[in-house]
């Protein structure tokens, strides 16, 4: 409490930080009563002068409802403000609007751009999407073209090393499958385990499947039940349809 006093007098007299540091107080409920509405007005007076991760918190207000009406124009709008400054989080957020046409023109050779911009800087969620964009051969000059899939391996990699769960996911899929890198299922195991413990059902799919077909492990059937109710229990239909046929007792097929 003492802190949100000291952001509010601050605030109140114009500093940018201080507006800052008091918003996301208020967004949080911390050291004040939790108040959306106050806290996009104080990201905003932050944001209005030029402080980057203000102008991305006011973009994630418009974008998700946070004492805003949804306006997904403004969302990008403050995502790339956000971005031109350099934040790793507008630059991904701003990629992300560019690469679905939310709130903006799609284009998905800028999306990979910022993409990039915010993976050299080690965000984890930008360099799984960058690897998306360069698996396809997006974002890459054209020398570079005939090594798309090396080098989305590399981003993989590097996102799943940083706990990101597609990350670890889409380098596991490499793994598995030889693609970009030396084939290792033993090694996709340890990656799907990874992002499956993270409640990632494509991961807990994809291990059930090794798992009943023994690729990278010996078949285990207790795994594989195993992994294909957590999928199924989100939602996979394939995991589901793999579970009926198992539990039926029609055994590895």
């Amino acid at each position: 409490q003492e802190a949100v006093k000291y952001f509010t007098e601050a605030a109140e007299a114009g500093n940018a930080n201080a507006q800052y540091e008091l918003a996301l107080c208020l967004k949080d409920g911390k050291g004040a009563a939790k108040n959306p509405a106050k806290a996009a007005a104080w990201f905003r007076k932050a944001a209005n002068q030029k402080h980057a991760k203000a102008q991305y918190e006011l973009g994630d207000c418009y974008d998700t409802g946070i004492g805003l009406a949804i306006n997904k124009e403004k969302a990008a709008y403050w995502y790339e403000k956000s971005a031109y400054q350099g934040y790793d989080w507008g630059q991904y957020k701003y990629g992300v609007c560019l690469r679905d046409g939310i709130g903006t023109g799609k284009d998905l050779v800028r999306a990979a751009a910022w993409f990039r911009k915010a993976a050299e800087q080690g965000h984890a969620m930008a360099q799984n999407a960058l690897g998306v964009c360069n698996e396809i051969g997006i974002g890459l000059p054209e020398y570079q073209m005939n090594r798309a899939k090396e080098i989305a391996a590399d981003w993989y990699r590097k996102s799943a090393e940083q706990g990101y769960d597609y990350g670890q996911y889409n380098y596991a899929l490499f793994l598995k499958d030889g693609i970009g890198t030396a084939k290792d299922p033993a090694k996709a195991i340890e990656w799907f385990r990874k992002a499956a413990d993270q409640g990632n059902s494509l991961a807990q799919y994809q291990l059930g499947v090794l798992y009943q077909m023994g690729i990278g492990t010996a078949k285990n059937k207790d795994e594989a039940i195993k992994w294909f109710q957590k999928a199924a229990d989100q939602g996979h239909e394939d995991a589901k349809k793999r579970l009926d046929k198992l539990t039926k007792k029609k055994w590895f097929f």
